[in-house]
């Protein structure tokens, strides 16, 4: 299989010419390259095996660090044994966890999970990738038209990429670029266009880079991964987090926004400010 076939992006039209798909392979190396490496893996230890379990990303507000993701992945936090993987080391989250309320997950499917990074893992982390303020779009500056993108490892892609002896981890990305969804399909889904970004995608009916029909892999384990927009500005901004597919009469991809939750985002920081 060609480095080409190993990252898909749903189809948009019909143009696969060789001047679209080199300018989308120029966009492939820029994201796997620049973006990759801002997405963790999150983990599952299970009898001393460890499973993919979601994705995530670290941010750093005014020295204030945070692990984000989905609630459904980070809510076992402290009640089952939960690791992210840098450095070759499997680390352990614990914190002070911050979610959206069960009775909104559940109405309007809101999944943002905020975990506050305690001292000692502060030290572990120090030399991580994280994301700052302004990386985030916290005032929807995001152009609606424009294209999303979706990075992270798929748990069917990574089922054999733990060597627990060498403590390596060989994971395979995927990369998608994704529409948004018509205001239907956001009715059809029972959910808002304040608090959640829908984006089409057809697993079925996308194109590799070298133009060949390809079926996506599930998106499993892409849970919680950052999903980044483009500003007017020209400028790539995490948009939300990714929450759930749906591949039935609906191809959709849901992604919580973070806009809505600069409100709680102050309040954890003047929390943690006045009790240091």
């Amino acid at each position: 299989m060609s480095e080409l076939e190993k990252h898909f992006e749903p189809i948009k039209d019909n143009d696969i010419s060789s001047e679209h798909l080199k300018n989308k392979q120029v966009a492939e190396d820029f994201f796997i390259n620049n973006l990759l490496p801002l997405t963790l893996e999150v983990f599952l230890e299970t009898n001393g095996n460890f499973i993919f379990y979601g994705s995530g990303f670290l941010l750093n507000l005014d020295e204030i660090l945070f692990f984000i993701s989905a609630t459904h992945v980070l809510k076992w936090v402290g009640q089952k044994r939960i690791y992210i993987f840098y450095n070759n080391e499997f680390i352990l989250l614990n914190g002070f966890f911050c979610t959206t309320s069960p009775n909104k997950q559940g109405k309007d499917r809101i999944d943002l999970g905020i975990l506050k990074i305690p001292d000692y893992l502060s030290k572990k982390l120090k030399e991580a990738p994280f994301l700052v303020r302004d990386d985030i779009d916290w005032h929807d500056e995001i152009v609606k038209s424009d294209e999303y993108y979706l990075i992270g490892y798929p748990a069917t892609k990574n089922k054999y990429a733990i060597d627990k002896v060498a403590k390596t981890i060989t994971s395979t990305p995927f990369f998608a670029i994704c529409w948004e969804s018509s205001p239907e399909i956001y009715k059809k889904l029972k959910v808002s266009e304040k608090n959640t970004i829908a984006l089409n995608f057809d697993k079925k009916k996308v194109i590799s880079l070298d133009g060949m029909h390809k079926t996506a892999p599930n998106l499993d384990g892409l849970s919680g991964s950052p999903v980044w927009g483009m500003s007017d500005k020209l400028k790539l901004l995490v948009a939300g987090v990714l929450i759930e597919h749906h591949q039935h009469s609906i191809k959709s991809v849901l992604v919580t926004k973070i806009s809505p939750f600069l409100d709680v985002f102050r309040m954890l920081i003047d929390y943690e400010r006045n009790n240091n």
